[in-house]
């Protein structure tokens, strides 16, 4: 979803958007969601040391990140 809050298809897979975006302002936080920096609100720590990611504007499922990635999700925000 888009800052504007409008959703745009594309035609490529997950992992090829990766490649092609600044890894400084972008994030892939699980199979299904990449975030943009500017996006996150917070992301509150659950159980088994995973994180529940609030964006906005808000996305329609609930974001989680898994206690493999949370590590690299932190540092990516600079904690």
């Amino acid at each position: 979803m888009a800052s504007n809050g409008r959703e745009y298809p594309i035609d490529q897979s997950l992992t090829c958007l990766e490649e092609e975006l600044d890894p400084d302002h972008f994030f892939r936080v699980n199979r299904q969601v990449m975030v943009n920096i500017d996006a996150v609100d917070h992301a509150l720590p659950i159980f088994h040391r995973k994180l529940r990611l609030s964006v906005t504007p808000p996305f329609r499922q609930e974001i989680i990140i898994s206690e493999a990635r949370s590590t690299a999700f932190k540092q990516w925000l600079g904690y």
